[in-house]
């Protein structure tokens, strides 16, 4: 069974779903649109707060190489093909 949340961060103007994947129950998939992108790192902290809350070891992303410069650069993470993935661990 796949867990999944989805939620508004009215507060951050921002949208997030966090979706386990299939093989792997210990990771997750996050899915965000943001009014301003100038609030992507604090979404990113309470999303990794809530993965952690919900169990999950490593946060998988899907990001343009630009934001990937500008604002992942200083998280611990791990660049798998053309996937980002966050891998500090939640726990």
């Amino acid at each position: 069974m796949i867990s999944s949340f989805e939620t508004l961060l009215p507060d951050l103007g921002a949208t997030i779903i966090i979706e386990s994947l299939w093989r792997d129950k210990k990771q997750a998939k996050l899915a965000s649109w943001l009014e301003d992108i100038r609030v992507m790192e604090e979404v990113i902290k309470v999303v990794m707060g809530i993965a952690k809350y919900m169990g999950f070891s490593y946060l998988r992303l899907l990001i343009d190489k630009e934001l990937y410069h500008k604002y992942f650069k200083g998280l611990k993470h791990n660049v798998i093909e053309e996937y980002l993935v966050l891998i500090r661990k939640l726990r």
